[in-house]
């Protein structure tokens, strides 16, 4: 393998890394909201 190969193949495996990130992050961020509401609910329930 030359060294430009390598270079291409580090390069697609970033690529695919961070589009998974990408992919992932707006379901965490909703997991996230989700909970805070359940939070912010329980807290009311308590009052």
């Amino acid at each position: 393998m030359t060294t430009k190969e390598k270079a291409k193949t580090s390069r697609s495996k970033k690529a695919g890394k961070s589009t998974k990130a990408q992919a992932e992050t707006p379901k965490t961020r909703r997991r996230i909201e989700e909970l805070l509401e359940e939070r912010e609910l329980a807290k009311l329930l308590e009052l």
